[in-house]
């Protein structure tokens, strides 16, 4: 009796310890691939202009824009709901649709605005 007591006992152990087990999620949502800086760099009136996207993990953003000796920078927040991305910032909020992709090594970004104007974006 004692012996199948034991035996009952270790598999409750067992049961209880993989049962438990790890509970980390190891997939990579979206808003864990967002959080980075992704750089564009285009041609704008025969110039680079190069513009950073900072996106924070408290749900904040940091974009700059450098074009000749100018820098910009605009700040707010971040938002991923039904596979849109809102920024929102003081002077407007963008909503667009985003995807991400691997091209050629580079983990890029693509942003498609409601009037479907994209941005390719490469993780820096």
């Amino acid at each position: 009796m004692k012996k199948q007591l034991m035996i009952v006992g270790i598999i409750v152990i067992l049961l209880a310890v993989g049962l438990s087990g790890c509970n980390e999620n190891t997939s990579n949502s979206d808003e864990d691939k967002l959080v980075g800086t992704w750089t564009r760099k285009d041609m704008y009136n025969g110039s680079i202009r190069i513009t950073n996207y900072i996106f924070y993990t408290n749900k904040t953003f940091k974009i700059t824009v450098s074009y000749k000796s100018e820098v910009f920078d605009f700040n707010g927040t971040w938002n991923i709901t039904d596979n849109k991305i809102f920024l929102i910032s003081e002077e407007r909020t963008l909503t667009a649709n985003y995807k991400f992709s691997e091209f050629n090594n580079d983990k890029t970004l693509i942003l498609t605005d409601e009037s479907g104007e994209s941005v390719t974006l490469i993780r820096q």
